[in-house]
């Protein structure tokens, strides 16, 4: 019997096998990896007539890790074997299950190099792409930065590099199809105080202190203080949704005083257009009359809802498919594209009209405290899992789209540009994929940090 099939859809690969060391380094070295040429005869030997070659090749595999993931998604598109099938799933589950708990370690020994290299080099090591905006901005990208690290969460070396270069990343990713985007912020991003909790890189932002006076009743002005945290996601994760609430356990200043604000317990879950590598979470603080300089101590929980297990359904000539159907979690589901048309009047952007029906609720591991929104009919998921592809694997830009539905159907419509975050024209639409999820899982991430200035 046949096994299912579970990916990580974000695809992250990080350095294996060998490690490299400085010794008189010099200006740009890449941190060793296994190459296509290295992996390539590993998967062939899953079909190998010896069961010995066999099991070697899958354990092998799942030593590779992250890297093997494409090639055997790969495998798994285009094998008939049910035995090769068989054990390509069985090593990607393996490398899922022992990657989930575990940032992406980069290496990179790098001096003086520009941070155009530093750039392509992180890209590479993590599988993942990695834009520079403006694209034009090559005085930028040219400043140097100098790193020497071996097997570092790729957060934390990402966050040495932009301290250095002057740059940061983008918060907002719906304009740039939710990728990873570095520009220009004066180094500000890079220079704040950060926790590595995992897969989660988990940094002090900000202290906001509002007062608001209404002219209608001026005895009773308004007094906002809350605590700002940036989490950043690791390339291999998936998450979907968060509660931008931190749950603060204790929050105390220099002076021994308690800034815990009594919290109602209520959540406001974020799944709209922050990129998905990248949330921001609060809490508010009491703001005392004798409130000292500093908070010295401050814990609490931010909570994430993670797509742990996803299947792909991707398909071929999209401009061809007229309701192509395909059902889910035991035929409860029917998601249906009903179209794929091409707009001459619209810069040839190409829109996709699909329909979802549900008999009942799908069994998905929603974590009990979210809100009560289905992650397969959420309309801000199926913008993150919804892409279209040329021939060439590049893919067309989020131009917004509509639509809306309850209870047991849906119908929404995407509009897709036919050009790269740089403006590029792309070709064709080649590949239209559909990121399912099938399991959600809470996630709670220490939000911690120590002497922190306070205005």
């Amino acid at each position: 019997m046949k096994q299912t099939l579970v990916q990580w859809m974000i695809i992250a690969t990080t350095a294996a096998w060998s490690g490299t060391t400085l010794a008189q380094a010099p200006a740009t070295r890449p941190a060793t990896q296994p190459s296509a040429a290295q992996i390539e005869p590993v998967i062939k030997q899953l079909g190998s007539e010896s069961f010995r070659t066999r099991q070697e090749a899958e354990d092998k595999l799942v030593d590779i890790g992250d890297a093997a993931r494409p090639f055997l998604t790969k495998l798994l598109a285009e094998t008939k074997d049910p035995e090769v099938r068989s054990r390509a799933e069985s090593a990607l589950r393996e490398i899922s299950r022992k990657s989930t708990a575990e940032p992406s370690l980069v290496s990179l020994h790098l001096k003086n190099a520009p941070m155009s290299l530093v750039v392509a080099e992180l890209s590479r090591q993590i599988g993942a792409d990695i834009n520079i905006w403006p694209p034009g901005n090559v005085g930028g990208i040219q400043k140097t930065v100098t790193i020497d690290v071996d097997r570092q969460p790729f957060w934390e070396v990402t966050r040495q590099a932009c301290a250095q270069s002057g740059w940061g990343p983008e918060r907002w990713g719906n304009g740039r199809n939710n990728v990873l985007t570095l520009s220009p912020n004066g180094g500000i991003w890079g220079k704040r105080p950060a926790t590595m909790q995992g897969q989660f890189m988990v940094m002090a932002a900000n202290v906001q202190r509002h007062e608001t006076l209404d002219f209608g009743d001026p005895n009773n002005p308004s007094r906002q203080y809350s605590i700002y945290a940036h989490v950043c996601v690791d390339p291999k994760m998936r998450i979907i949704r968060a509660n931008s609430n931190i749950e603060v356990s204790r929050a105390v200043d220099e002076k021994g005083n308690s800034l815990l604000v009594k919290q109602e317990g209520y959540a406001s879950y974020n799944s709209g257009n922050q990129n998905p590598w990248f949330w921001e979470v609060q809490a508010p603080l009491q703001l005392r009359p004798d409130i000292g300089k500093r908070l010295v101590e401050f814990k609490g929980i931010a909570r994430f809802s993670a797509q742990t297990k996803t299947e792909v359904w991707q398909l071929e000539n999209p401009l061809k498919l007229k309701n192509e159907q395909k059902k889910l979690a035991n035929d409860t589901v029917t998601l249906t594209i009903k179209s794929v048309a091409a707009n001459a009047n619209n810069n040839n952007s190409v829109e996709v009209q699909i329909g979802i029906t549900v008999k009942n609720k799908p069994n998905l591991n929603i974590f009990a405290r979210a809100e009560p929104q289905n992650p397969l009919t959420d309309y801000s998921i199926l913008q993150q899992n919804i892409r279209m592809l040329d021939a060439k694997g590049r893919q067309f830009q989020n131009g917004g789209g509509g639509g809306g539905g309850g209870m047991t159907s849906w119908d929404y419509s995407f509009n897709f540009q036919p050009r790269d975050v740089t403006g590029q024209q792309l070709g064709e639409p080649a590949k239209l994929i559909w990121e399912l999820p099938m399991e959600i899982k809470e996630i709670a991430v220490p939000v911690e940090f120590k002497d922190l200035p306070l205005p």
